[in-house]
């Protein structure tokens, strides 16, 4: 395989729990490892802003990608009636996105009772995280920052609203035609496996609307190249083939020691971090 021009990203949220004292610690563990870039959810409670700036500047770190601020519900970005929580979480994530200069934001739907029923179909959650997206589109547009949405599945977070990409997909086209340019597609490989499958033609369909990739094995969110349902192999190709230069990040459970796992990783598909 070609040498890949996609950039590897670590996600601190996930990875290196097992090599640092805590959360802060890890950006120490990130940058001896090797790692350039990295990605996260929100970051901890008990955490503050001042301290993820320190830690990021002292390591030489880029931040990335940052999940909007969520509770149990993942979200609120397509609930009714929660707006303010929204908005909220919003302001508080653009706050952290700009000291930090992550320039994506991934903004999370949330669970919807309608979306342990019927995903698709249902209209009232897609208005209502269309016009939230609206919003938050112009928010982030101030601060030069784009919005990401990503399909997650629903065996992983059940009642999860935006659990299809064919509804992601329609979505940032709606608001593309509005003539909406900051907001794009997370595509990740584990979702799409555990959602629909047929990768290739999933990745091909919406190509055009993707800013942001991860990576786990399918169906137990290991290290890539484990045992599982996904060829990496042939997604890495797949990635070199449609001509894909961004971040990719690395989302994944380690089964075991985190170095040696990615060591073992980044050897079997011979990539450099």
């Amino acid at each position: 395989m070609a040498a890949p021009s996609f950039k590897l990203a670590a996600n601190l949220t996930l990875l290196f729990n097992d090599l640092a004292a805590n959360y802060l610690d890890k950006y120490r563990v990130a940058a001896e490892l090797g790692f350039r870039y990295i990605e996260s959810w929100f970051p901890p409670v008990g955490v503050t802003l001042e301290q993820l700036v320190a830690a990021q500047t002292r390591h030489g770190l880029k931040q990335v990608l940052i999940n909007t601020e969520v509770d149990e519900n993942f979200g609120y970005a397509a609930v009714k009636g929660k707006e303010s929580e929204f908005r909220a979480s919003l302001e508080k994530t653009i706050q952290y996105a700009c000291a930090l200069n992550i320039p994506a934001i991934h903004i999370m739907s949330g669970k919807t009772e309608s979306s342990r029923t019927q995903p698709i179909a249902s209209e009232d959650p897609y208005t209502t995280l269309k016009e939230n997206l609206i919003y938050a589109c112009a928010e982030l547009e101030r601060h030069s920052l784009t919005a990401l949405i990503e399909p997650v599945n629903q065996h992983s977070v059940p009642g999860y609203y935006l659990s299809s990409f064919r509804v992601a997909e329609r979505l940032i086209r709606e608001l593309r035609a509005h003539g909406i340019s900051n907001v794009q597609l997370q595509f990740d490989f584990f979702n799409a496996q555990r959602i629909c499958g047929d990768l290739t033609h999933t990745f091909g369909a919406c190509r055009d609307l993707i800013g942001h990739v991860q990576i786990a094995q399918a169906p137990d969110r290991q290290e890539p190249h484990a045992r599982g349902e996904i060829d990496y192999a042939y997604v890495f190709e797949l990635l070199a083939r449609e001509g894909y230069e961004g971040y990719v990040g690395l989302e994944y459970k380690p089964q075991g020691n985190t170095k040696e796992g990615l060591e073992e990783f980044l050897k079997t598909f011979d990539l450099k971090l």
